[in-house]
C-alpha cells in the first residue's frame, strides 16, 4: 500500500510538490517554482543532486533550467547534449523509462 508518509516510497516525490502547486496558483515565476520543485524532489528522494532539464527551441541541447547540489553559476547556464552523447539526451530520446544505479558506472 502507498503511504504518503514514507519518504523512502519515489512517489512521495510528487506528493510533496503540494506546496510548489501553491506556488503556482499564487503566480509566482516559472523559474521559482521549478527550482521550489527540485528542492522538495531532492529533499523527498533524499538524493545529492537533483535538476530540471529544458530543451532547447532547436533540439540540439538541454538547459539546467534548476537545481540542487550543482556548483554556483551552472543553473540557468550549464547545457548538456540532447543527442545520445548524454544520458540526459539518451534518456528524451529513449521509448521506455531509463534506470541509472550508479551514474559513475553508466556506459549508455
Amino acid at each position: 500500500m502507498f503511504d504518503a508518509h514514507e519518504k523512502s516510497d519515489p512517489r512521495v516525490a510528487f506528493c510533496w510538490l503540494d506546496p510548489a502547486s501553491a506556488l503556482a496558483a499564487q503566480g509566482v515565476n516559472l523559474d521559482a517554482l521549478l527550482q521550489e520543485a527540485t528542492v522538495l524532489v531532492q529533499q523527498s528522494l533524499n538524493v545529492e543532486y537533483a535538476k530540471v532539464l529544458e530543451l532547447l527551441p532547436d533540439g540540439s541541447a538541454l538547459r539546467l533550467r534548476a537545481g540542487v547540489g550543482w556548483q554556483p553559476g551552472l543553473v540557468g547556464q550549464a547545457c548538456v547534449g540532447a543527442g545520445n552523447d548524454s544520458q540526459a539526451g539518451y534518456t528524451l530520446a529513449s521509448a521506455t523509462p531509463v534506470v541509472v544505479e550508479d551514474l559513475r558506472r553508466e556506459t549508455r
